[in-house]
C-alpha cells in the first residue's frame, strides 16, 4: 500500500500516514481514530434509554445487564468483595479522550447502562 499512497484520495492518505507510521513505531492500537469512534459508540449504547422502553427494543438496541446480576453485585460490594471486569478493548476504545473527559464522558466500566428484569 505505501508504494501507492499518492492514488489516495487526501483524507485517506492521511489516516493511511497516522497509521503506518504508529504501526511502524509499534503501536499496537495504531487505528486512533477508529478506537476514538468505538469508544463513542459503546457509551451511545449504554443508559440511553429511558425506563418505559419494552425490552424488546433495550435487548435489540442497547448494551444491558439484567437486574439479577446487578442486584447480586450490588450485594456483594456491599459486603466488602472487589469487583472488577475484563474487557480485550484497549484503552483508546475504554476511556474517553483528555477533552471528552472534560465534558463528563467516564470510561466504559464507570458508566451505568440499562438494566433489564425486576
Amino acid at each position: 500500500m505505501e508504494g501507492n499512497t499518492d492514488r489516495l484520495p487526501p483524507k485517506l492518505k492521511e489516516v493511511h500516514r497516522d497509521v503506518f507510521n504508529r504501526v511502524n513505531q509499534g503501536d499496537p492500537t495504531p487505528f486512533k481514530e477508529f478506537r476514538f469512534n468505538e469508544y463513542l459508540a459503546t457509551v451511545a449504547c449504554m443508559g440511553s434509554m429511558d425506563d418505559s422502553t419494552p425490552v424488546e427494543e433495550l435487548l435489540s438496541k442497547v448494551i444491558t445487564i439484567t437486574q439479577e446480576v446487578r442486584q447480586a453485585a450490588l450485594t456483594w460490594k456491599e459486603a466488602g468483595a472487589l469487583l472488577f471486569g475484563l474487557s480485550d478493548k484497549p484503552d483508546e476504545a475504554s476511556i474517553p479522550s483528555i477533552e471528552l473527559a472534560s465534558q463528563g464522558h467516564q470510561a466504559i466500566h464507570q458508566v451505568e447502562t440499562d438494566v433489564v428484569g425486576e
